[in-house]
């Protein structure tokens, strides 16, 4: 399906989207990594995660805009990470998850 309109002097293509049985998804399992507390500064993740070798590669990456968070590339160092957040770095996608406090016995 297809619908044209001339707005002003300027055509506009409205097309319909492929469904999702047109188009191959590689749906790459997220993997998850587990902090004890929020935020976590993003470089400390990718290192202590093994992602880099040191702090100092961790700060290489990202200053090279080499890590997404939530899908838009990164480029602060001290990025707050929250439970939720999103990381790609080297073609692997990593959610965040926060560990569940023990709950109290009574």
């Amino acid at each position: 399906m297809q619908i044209e309109l001339n707005l002003n002097s300027k055509l506009l293509v409205l097309v319909e989207p492929k469904r999702s049985t047109d188009v191959d998804l590689k749906l790459e399992p997220m993997k998850e990594v587990t902090i004890a507390k929020e935020p976590v500064e993003l470089c400390k993740i990718l290192k202590f995660e093994n992602l880099v070798e040191s702090g100092g590669a961790a700060k290489f990456v990202i200053n090279e805009g080499k890590v997404k968070v939530n899908g838009a590339v990164e480029t602060r160092k001290r990025k707050k990470i929250n439970a939720g957040d999103t990381i790609e770095f080297q073609n692997e996608t990593f959610i965040i998850k926060l560990t569940e406090a023990p709950t109290e016995l009574s």
